[in-house]
């Protein structure tokens, strides 16, 4: 419910949640594991392993280049 105003839950002891747009007992709000949803498994099982290489590789590059410069 992104630009209205924000629903008031009528008993005192509730929450809205944004996620399921239903008011929800406070006891029960809390963060939302993302750590299964396709997207974060791309970044974190494929992308951020190869830049780590990608990384890796171009300093060993940059390292031998300046080591081979000072000789």
């Amino acid at each position: 419910i992104y630009g209205e105003a924000l629903p008031i839950c009528e008993d005192p002891f509730t929450v809205f949640d944004h996620y399921m747009n239903v008011c929800v007992p406070a006891t029960l709000i809390q963060f939302v594991d993302q750590e299964n949803e396709p997207n974060m498994k791309i970044i974190y099982g494929f992308l951020l392993p190869v830049l780590s290489v990608i990384v890796l590789l171009s300093n060993g590059v940059v390292i031998l280049v300046l080591n081979e410069q000072k000789t």
